[in-house]
């Protein structure tokens, strides 16, 4: 079988692909701890309440890790469980899967573009026009990110349209 980057193979890049699609989120988050800098740090996440795929995803991928999410208990709702992969890991993990994504991929290219643009170590102070350029990718992410459906149902055709 073919071997992506990161040792999963095509097929297992396509399926984890999917799981990006339907429970899978992209963020920048910003921030600035302490001091004046700013920082932009990318992440991906899968959630679920089916904790062994989760753990498949770690164990195949080698990268990110799973945490229990908190979340208000009632009886009848399982645990839920969230796989992360942050900024380095994502930036070699990403190239694998982006092919397969349906969903998701202008999301996945947004935060792979940042990921390129990353140079220097931890703690390098950012240009002004630096930071433009991450506020724009980020705010280009929160946009895509907005809930909702963004579809209406056309009531002639019954279609979904983007209108």
């Amino acid at each position: 079988m073919e071997e992506t980057q990161v040792g999963v193979t095509v097929a297992q890049a396509a399926y984890i692909a999917g799981l990006i699609d339907g429970e899978g989120y992209f963020q920048i988050a910003k921030k600035q701890k302490h001091h004046p800098s700013i920082w932009y740090s990318p992440l991906l996440a899968v959630t679920n309440t089916n904790a062994e795929v989760l753990h498949w995803l770690r164990g195949i991928t080698g990268v990110g890790f799973v945490v229990y999410v908190n979340r208000p208990s009632k009886p009848n709702w399982k645990p839920l469980l969230r796989w992360e992969v942050h900024s380095r890991q994502l930036r070699r993990f990403l190239p694998a899967v982006m092919p397969f994504l349906r969903i998701k991929r202008t999301h996945a290219e947004l935060v792979y573009d940042l990921l390129l643009r990353q140079k220097g170590g931890a703690g390098r102070r950012l240009t002004s026009s630096e930071n433009q350029e991450r506020e724009q990718l980020r705010n280009r992410l929160k946009q895509l990110n907005v809930r909702g459906t963004g579809l209406q149902l056309s009531p002639r055709t019954r279609e979904i349209s983007n209108e």
